[in-house]
Order: structure tokens, then C-alpha cells, then sequence
């Protein structure tokens, strides 16, 4: 009788330590969903932020256009306003060079965020691989270890009755 309940404690402590490495794999899962949004919230937003960089961009080169007209129109009516025109002229030049820095930095953020987004899947994956693989592992030794425990403790069992048996024949 205090074999069984020690026993029986011992398959209870098993049955927890099983959970807990449920709970642990599920936790992981949930981890690796978590960052999985979060990594496509990340590309949402680099999207959007691309699609703004595309406005600002047509806002610039219809600035531009507008600019280079207004400067045609001034020049053909009045070579008196030859410092206006150079004026516009070099905003429009300013404005091109600013539209062209960004250009570079949205090139330049896009780049970084995908290799960011590479790295972290793939630290992510391994993480997660070996994680798994080293919650299996124990999970394996934790089984066969119960199960070895167990048969012992039947084999021990068995022992004792055939002991009683042989004494009271």
C-alpha cells in the first residue's frame, strides 16, 4: 500500500512534468505566431511606408513638371526675370535632390528590413527547431524512465506476492 502511493505520487509527478512540457511547446508556438505577426505587421508598414514614398515622389515630380513650366512661361515672356527663373530653377534642383534622398533611404530601409526579416525567421526557426527537438529528447528519456520505473516497481510487486504465497503454502 505505501508502495502504490508512492508509486501512484510518482506517475502523478510524471503526468505534471508532462504537462509542463505541453505548456512550454505550446508557449513556444504561440511565440513564434506572435513574431510571425509581428514580422508581417513590419512588412505592412514598409509597404505603406513605400506607397508613401511613391506619392511623395509623384507630388515631387508634378512639382518639378509644374516648376519647369512656370519657368518656360517666365523666360518667353520676359528675359527681365532671368534671377526669378534661376531661383526656380535651383528649387527644382533642391526638390529633385531631396526626392532622389529619398529614394535612397526607402531603397536603404527596405533593404535592412528584409535582411532583418531574414535573420529573424531564421533565428527563429533554429530556435524553434531546437527547442522542439530538446523538449522530444526529454520527453523520450522522461517515457522510457517511467516506464522502467514502472516495471520495476511491478516486478517488485510481483516479488512480494509470490513471497507471501510461498509462506503461506
Amino acid at each position: 500500500s505505501a508502495n502504490e502511493s508512492a508509486l501512484e505520487k510518482e506517475k502523478n509527478m510524471y503526468k505534471q512534468r508532462e504537462k509542463d512540457w505541453l505548456r512550454i511547446e505550446q508557449e513556444l508556438n504561440d511565440n513564434i505566431t506572435s513574431n510571425k505577426r509581428e514580422i508581417s505587421d513590419l512588412e505592412q508598414r514598409s509597404e505603406r511606408n513605400k506607397a508613401s514614398a511613391a506619392k511623395k515622389l509623384e507630388d515631387v515630380n508634378r512639382t518639378v513638371q509644374e516648376m519647369h513650366q512656370q519657368i518656360d512661361h517666365i523666360s518667353g515672356q520676359n528675359r527681365d526675370h532671368l534671377f526669378e527663373i534661376t531661383a526656380l530653377k535651383l528649387d527644382v534642383k533642391n526638390k529633385t535632390d531631396c526626392m532622389n534622398r529619398l529614394k535612397s533611404d526607402h531603397a536603404n530601409e527596405i533593404r535592412h528590413l528584409k535582411k532583418l526579416h531574414a535573420a529573424t525567421m531564421e533565428d527563429l526557426t533554429e530556435k524553434h527547431d531546437d527547442e522542439v527537438k530538446s523538449i522530444q529528447i526529454q520527453l523520450k528519456n522522461d517515457h522510457q524512465r517511467i516506464c522502467e520505473e514502472r516495471d520495476d516497481a511491478i516486478k517488485e510487486k510481483n516479488r512480494s506476492f509470490e513471497c507471501a504465497n510461498e509462506t503461506e503454502k
